[in-house]
């Protein structure tokens, strides 16, 4: 079985990458709805049979955020927190179209939550993720903060932002921000606001920690 989804996440994953968007219908030859389930948008992310689930970078690498995207799904997977996860025939990646969504329309794909995943740190614990039946949202802020460190073995990136007045840090795994930023640290700055995918990482140290894994600037 075909389906189709709005790339919202494009992230290293161990060396990989891990894509995730919202599931769309489509509707005549150019037009589209998102689906939604329980009033609110229907995210997928894609995953193989590797130990993480991650996907080969060449299969994916021309894939960026708001494409429109065609994947096989093979079937589904058995999640608690990751109720996102399907698995896909991973030679199946599509790429259909770039979409210009406006901002009224990434308005409306926004969650509504009060927190992200229940607190204001920047994870959960393994017993949390218990009661936690999504790993993936989108949420808006209008500023955003990034903080760069380097050694001889990694450079880690950082987003800082408030969102429903609790501050947040948390590590930005978007492939594409990543790269642009290192080109050109001050890229960003002149946005006006910013759309973040945050994702649920795979349990590191008892924890899952939260990651900035797309970063849409407007």
């Amino acid at each position: 079985m075909f389906t189709h989804f709005i790339c919202f996440a494009n992230s290293r994953k161990y060396g990989e990458r891990c894509v995730a968007g919202i599931e769309v219908s489509l509707n005549g030859e150019k037009g589209l709805n998102f689906v939604r389930k329980d009033g609110k948008p229907k995210w997928i992310r894609p995953v193989t049979i590797r130990e993480h689930g991650q996907i080969d970078e060449r299969l994916v690498k021309n894939i960026s955020l708001l494409d429109l995207v065609k994947v096989k799904i093979a079937g589904a997977m058995n999640e608690t927190y990751q109720v996102e996860n399907v698995l896909v025939d991973k030679y199946s990646f599509e790429k259909i179209r770039h979409l210009p969504l406006t901002e009224k329309h990434l308005d409306a794909l926004c969650s509504d939550d009060a927190t992200l995943f229940g607190n204001t740190l920047n994870h959960i614990t393994k017993k949390e993720s218990a009661s936690i039946h999504h790993s993936l949202m989108l949420i808006k802020v209008q500023q955003l903060d990034v903080l760069i460190t380097s050694t001889p073995l990694k450079t880690g990136i950082k987003a800082n932002f408030i969102y429903n007045r609790a501050k947040y840090e948390l590590p930005v795994t978007d492939v594409c921000f990543c790269d642009r930023l290192m080109a050109n640290r001050d890229f960003y700055k002149s946005a006006n606001a910013f759309y973040l995918t945050v994702s649920l990482g795979v349990l590191y140290e008892e924890k899952h920690f939260k990651l900035a894994a797309g970063v849409i600037a407007r």
